[in-house]
């Protein structure tokens, strides 16, 4: 996902919005994933993708599912699902 509307809604930077995650922080590329509620503030790595961290939520996001954040929406669309296997650390 990333900081525009299209991604974001209400809540983006460019739509008016305060632009933080759920946990309180900025987003960053190659730190920040969405993931259900109850991995929030843990790590996980991501087969193919690296390591990182869940500090957001998502409507769309459920069990066993991350949204990545990157920095565009075209890099979002380019990512595209992808089906891998993560780890999730304590």
């Amino acid at each position: 996902y990333c900081p525009g509307p299209k991604c974001t809604g209400p809540s983006s930077p460019y739509a008016g919005g305060h632009g933080l995650t759920r946990s309180g922080t900025r987003p960053e590329k190659g730190v920040t994933v969405a993931c259900e509620r109850a991995l929030l503030g843990r790590w996980v790595d991501i087969s193919g993708v690296g390591v990182r961290l869940c500090e957001d939520t998502g409507s769309a996001i459920g069990p066993g599912r991350v949204d990545i954040f990157v920095l565009d929406h075209n890099q979002a669309l380019t990512l595209g699902v992808l089906r891998t296997r993560m780890q999730v650390y304590r």
